[in-house]
């Protein structure tokens, strides 16, 4: 099956839900930026972004599910891919369950023959 921006995005996400950084590596771009509620600035950077998941690569923390809903694809360009979709996701720490959705948008961009990620925007919905 041909590698497509959103087969990309997929591997980068089941690295992450797998606690793989080393996998998450081939996946995004030496300069990929992500903002996040999390985070106090931008991260910049693969290592950057890597160390700072550092703490939930070692933690007790667990993704149980994580699913992709609705993505939507826009080509902006030959090499340029935006690909936006809501979340949900239930995360395990310590036999408790937490239940979250949100949104993210995603700039894919093909560099020597392969979609990498190369910017990351995410917000988590307000539970009601």
């Amino acid at each position: 099956m041909p590698e497509t921006p959103l087969s990309a995005l997929r591997q980068l996400t089941r690295a992450w839900v797998c606690k793989d950084p080393e996998e998450m590596e081939r996946w995004l771009s030496e300069d990929v930026v992500e903002l996040g509620p999390t985070f106090a600035s931008a991260i910049v950077g693969r290592r950057s972004l890597l160390r700072q998941y550092r703490s939930y690569f070692d933690g007790e923390t667990q993704i149980a599910d994580y699913r992709i809903v609705r993505p939507r694809t826009v080509r902006l360009s030959p090499k340029l891919v935006l690909v936006y979709f809501h979340y949900t996701m239930r995360t395990m720490m310590r036999g408790i369950a937490r239940e979250s959705g949100g949104k993210e948008s995603i700039l894919i961009e093909r560099q020597r023959g392969r979609w990498r990620v190369k910017f990351i925007h995410w917000h988590e919905d307000p539970r009601v």
